[in-house]
């Protein structure tokens, strides 16, 4: 009895915090259940009606765990959770969010974390403010080859000529010399010169599988396109789908003809087109279609490039 007390109290306080703190009560509710994927879908969904929006790991706003804006009544998901991140790393990013950072390159100077994290950071989109995903792998890429470089072999030199001549400081037949800063600021400037570029979008969703354990890109432009995040064969094909532009996932039927004459897998991208069909039960060595339906893909084309 005194369980069931203790309970009720229970339930009624987490009503109490809802109803009248709704971002503090779905910010702590969504870090006990991290990892309880069916409680968290129900979380999110009961934070439609109080107009909360869970947000991506973005720099600035998310620190190690799930964290509170209250200014756009968002909640803001955490770095902690991202595979081969950690919430140190997180913290340490969360502290930089008053930081006056003039170009990615200035974020690459005291970035916390090691080069696996950060590239896995960049896919993510958690820099976006800084660029777009190719374009930032393609500094950090720079970065590394040129960052404290003091002197550049004029054979093996893969930056602009104008700006390489522009910053060195001393010039001979075979080599530039650049004094400490001149190097930083030869990067400074060349990253501005960089056309903005995302990488594929497959790899984008791949890497958010992979490193985050779910898919958050959403693009309400892509209608009747889906992310595969599955593919059972053993009757007529199931097929789990990721709506790129809901973030619904939905599992539908294929006939076994049409997956053989076309097939894919998961992490494949489909432009597609559904329709309901009634549900069929075996009855008696005979199939019978019932009242109910499930969803089934109409026709399909596997997209290569989005």
């Amino acid at each position: 009895a005194s369980h069931s007390l203790s309970v009720a109290i229970d339930s009624l306080y987490g009503a109490y915090l809802k109803a009248h703190y709704p971002l503090e009560y779905f910010t702590v509710a969504l870090s006990l259940y991290s990892g309880d994927m069916e409680r968290t879908a129900n979380l999110i969904s009961e934070m439609d009606y109080f107009g909360i929006k869970l947000r991506p790991i973005q720099f600035r706003h998310s620190n190690a765990n799930y964290n509170i804006d209250k200014e756009t009544n968002s909640i803001y998901k955490g770095v902690g959770a991202v595979k081969y991140c950690n919430e140190e790393v997180g913290n340490k990013l969360y502290e930089m969010k008053d930081t006056k950072l003039d170009s990615f390159i200035d974020l690459l100077e005291v970035f916390p974390g090691n080069s696996r994290q950060r590239e896995i950071l960049i896919k993510l989109g958690y820099f976006e403010e800084f660029g777009g995903t190719l374009k930032l792998l393609k500094l950090c890429d720079l970065y590394d080859l040129y960052h404290g470089k003091k002197i550049i072999k004029k054979d093996k030199c893969g930056l602009p000529l104008d700006l390489v001549k522009k910053h060195a400081t001393s010039e001979t037949a075979k080599q530039y010399r650049f004094e400490p800063k001149a190097m930083e600021n030869l990067l400074r400037e060349f990253a501005s010169l960089i056309p903005d570029g995302e990488i594929p979008l497959r790899t984008r969703l791949e890497s958010e599988a992979e490193f985050l354990g779910y898919i958050s890109y959403t693009n309400p432009k892509l209608k009747n396109t889906g992310f595969v995040l599955d593919v059972n064969t053993k009757y007529s094909p199931k097929i789990a789908i990721y709506h790129l532009d809901t973030g619904v996932t939905t599992i539908y039927k294929l006939g076994k003809p049409s997956y053989q004459k076309n097939p894919f897998d998961k992490g494949n991208i489909l432009k597609f087109y559904s329709e309901d069909k009634p549900k069929s039960k075996l009855v008696d060595g005979h199939w019978e279609k019932l009242s109910e339906t499930e969803p089934w893909i109409k026709n399909y084309l596997v997209v290569h490039d989005l």
